[in-house]
């Protein structure tokens, strides 16, 4: 697993200091410079990313306004997430197979992608799939602070961008099953992981987000595409078949594919 994680840190800060697209110089002008104090208390769009933000900031300070110093908190995360997939491997299968996941993200184009994308993206993989870890331990061990150790990992995870919450939905969704499937069995701590970790992690999420509520309703309320299409799931669809360019003898491979899954 070191060897892993030392590969995945090598391709990741491989020409970290390339030129900035525009979702990052958004980043870098919109936010990153801020004032620490400025930074929590402002939320004028979603690029708003808080976590990535305040580390970005934190990186200016040690190391200067570049563009690897911008990107090397998604890089870290980036890594993080391999190690997090691992741990999160392993409850759900065995540790060679836990092995393979983390290679396979490791020489992943599009993890590294997002890993050098001065965005929040890679750290909110990282909350995503530490708190699903902590969700399955606290389930099957019965423990308080793994129960809190979710819920911190939750509320992070909605600090660094707000889709985590799809998340939540999900997990909420498979410790309501747990409680349905147990329902016979004796249970001492049976609503621990709706009050430690879920309400929890909803009250620590509120108290991030405090200062900033007014504004993330209006900034949610104003917000335009600037491609209007990609609000479309038929225009997702067809640009994902579109890029795969396949031609009749790959659609025959794929149809096949498709009948083995």
């Amino acid at each position: 697993m070191l060897g892993i994680l030392g590969c995945a840190c090598a391709i990741r800060l491989y020409k970290l200091d390339a030129g900035l697209w525009y979702d990052e110089v958004l980043t870098y002008v919109g936010y990153a410079r801020m004032p620490f104090g400025e930074i929590l208390t402002t939320y004028n769009n979603e690029n708003q990313h808080f976590v990535f933000t305040l580390l970005a900031h934190a990186c200016f300070k040690l190391f200067g306004e570049g563009a690897w110093a911008l990107r090397l908190p998604a890089a870290l995360f980036g890594v993080a997430s391999i190690w997090a997939l691992y741990l999160f491997a392993r409850q759900v299968g065995s540790t060679r197979q836990a092995l393979f996941a983390a290679a396979l993200f490791t020489f992943s184009y599009h993890h590294t992608w997002f890993s050098q994308n001065a965005r929040g993206y890679s750290g909110l993989l990282f909350w995503a799939l530490l708190s699903s870890y902590f969700l399955l331990r606290a389930i099957r061990e019965d423990r308080a602070g793994l129960w809190l150790a979710y819920a911190a990992s939750a509320s992070l995870g909605i600090y660094t961008h707000m889709t985590m919450m799809f998340v939540i939905a999900g997990q909420l969704a498979v410790y309501a099953r747990e409680l349905w499937v147990r329902r016979g069995e004796k249970w001492p701590n049976r609503w621990a992981g709706l009050l430690l970790g879920f309400c929890a992690a909803g009250l620590l999420t509120v108290t991030l987000h405090a200062l900033v509520l007014p504004q993330i309703r209006a900034g949610m309320q104003q917000t335009i595409s600037v491609v209007e299409a990609w609000k479309s799931p038929l225009w997702t669809a067809w640009e994902i078949f579109r890029g795969l360019q396949i031609g009749f003898t790959g659609m025959v491979v794929a149809l096949g594919a498709l009948l083995v899954i």
